[in-house]
């Protein structure tokens, strides 16, 4: 699945990022730093597994494996896990790049969740 965010997009001023279908563009050469936080969700005493993987142009540049297990404590937020991610990479005006979730046990994730990116070095 790739992550959407289509909702709760903020800065986002050359539109580079289209929250409707995962894919951030980018809009001049550069290097870029992305940052993920993932919240996940699910049944509490449950455990987990997902793969987040990083795609450039469809083709994966990364990968980052995540398990655990999610508490019990009733009245929390127990059955929530979040995990954040960062990553640097160089693209040419117009790459593409999207974070696909690969689950081995049923996740979802929350509206607590959020992409960020930004040009850090202009070539």
């Amino acid at each position: 699945m790739i992550l959407t965010f289509p909702v709760h997009k903020s800065g986002n001023e050359q539109g580079a990022f289209n929250g409707e279908t995962g894919v951030f563009t980018a809009p001049v050469n550069g290097r870029y730093q992305f940052g993920l936080h993932l919240m996940v969700y699910g049944s509490a005493g449950t455990g987990y597994h997902y793969v987040i993987q990083v795609l450039q142009n469809g083709s994966q540049v990364h990968r980052a494996f995540t398990s655990g297990i999610r508490e019990t404590s009733p009245g929390t937020y127990a059955d929530h896990d979040g995990r954040y991610f960062q990553i640097e990479l160089e693209l040419n005006k117009g790459q593409v790049v999207t974070f696909y979730v690969e689950e081995t046990t049923p996740i979802s994730y929350s509206g607590y969740s959020m992409l960020e990116g930004k040009l850090v070095k202009m070539r």
